[in-house]
């Protein structure tokens, strides 16, 4: 029997419970008949199983899944990026996209890079099962090309606004796992990003609510920070890179002042730029309109800087 999973990390139970459907396959009518079992206290409660007789079948629902959502992922990512070139806001076009019913809104947030224990890898084994059938799968490959490509521009986007050397800077970078609410830190944009700066000549210092004893295995010659507060100290940058529901709610009016260069690098268009600009900020989004140093939103400092 092949029974895939479509779990979603920090939200399993949910998922679980709740299932979009349920896949089986088998050869066996009689493992076929043992699944429909399992799952009756679900297909009672009026969610779809989907079972067939091949097991094949079952495992490709799980990898085109992958792929469909790692390509909606890319692809975001990509106009994110030629939003900025040409004067569009990637966060406008998302929302212009996501209405067509045929795409939907879902997956269509820009930022530095998918990683995970999922994604990265049933790519790459479908492209390897499709090489071995003799049946190339270049979009795969593409999409798996393009990610990293993603997350190699945030490590020169970063330099670049740091007028192109980062030699003996402080950067302070907020968030390590791949996305929140989870401690993984497999694949994660914070590791091309973070070696990627330190080769440059950086000293990074960083943070996350949940993530920093696993990403010490990883990159141990990164400085961890007990608190974002800590954590921004005399920094020359802040770079956001996993949008935690903790750093909007940080004291920005106060930690201007102890930054060494308020300059806020928002790979997940997670924060306010409005309101950091109106605070004093630099503020970079990606693939956003830029904000003019004018804005002035002094009457909402005491807001929680999160983005709508």
């Amino acid at each position: 029997v092949s029974n895939p999973e479509f779990l979603r990390e920090g939200c399993a139970m949910m998922d679980f419970l709740v299932p979009d459907r349920i896949v089986v396959g088998s050869g066996s009518q009689e493992g076929l008949a043992l699944m429909r079992r399992v799952y009756a206290p679900l297909t009672l409660r009026g969610h779809r199983l989907l079972a067939f007789d091949a097991i094949e079948t079952s495992e490709m629902i799980k990898y085109a899944s992958n792929i469909f959502l790692a390509t909606k992922i890319g692809l975001i990512n990509e106009f994110a990026l030629l939003c900025e070139k040409v004067g569009a806001d990637v966060e406008d076009l998302a929302i212009g996209v996501g209405l067509d019913k045929r795409i939907g809104a879902a997956g269509l947030k820009a930022g530095p890079g998918f990683g995970g224990s999922c994604f990265p890898k049933d790519l790459r084994a479908l492209v390897r099962t499709a090489s071995d059938a003799g049946s190339a799968m270049p979009i795969a490959e593409a999409v798996i090309l393009s990610n990293e490509r993603q997350k190699t521009a945030m490590v020169h986007r970063i330099i670049d606004r740091l007028d192109g050397d980062v030699r003996h800077l402080r950067i302070a970078v907020l968030g390590l796992s791949f996305k929140a609410g989870t401690d993984d830190v497999r694949e994660a944009p914070a590791i091309t990003v973070i070696d990627g700066l330190i080769d440059a000549g950086a000293e990074v210092v960083a943070h996350d609510p949940a993530a920093m004893d696993n990403f010490a295995h990883l990159l141990p010659d990164v400085d961890m920070a007990g608190t974002a507060e800590e954590a921004l100290l005399d920094a020359d940058a802040v770079v956001l890179l996993t949008e935690w529901a903790d750093y909007p709610q940080l004291p920005w009016a106060e930690l201007r002042q102890t930054m060494a260069r308020p300059l806020v690098i928002d790979l997940r268009n997670h924060l306010d730029g409005a309101l950091l600009t109106g605070l004093g900020y630099e503020y970079v989004g990606l693939g956003r309109t830029p904000l003019p140093p004018e804005t002035a939103l002094a009457d909402s400092l005491q807001q929680p800087i999160a983005a709508e």
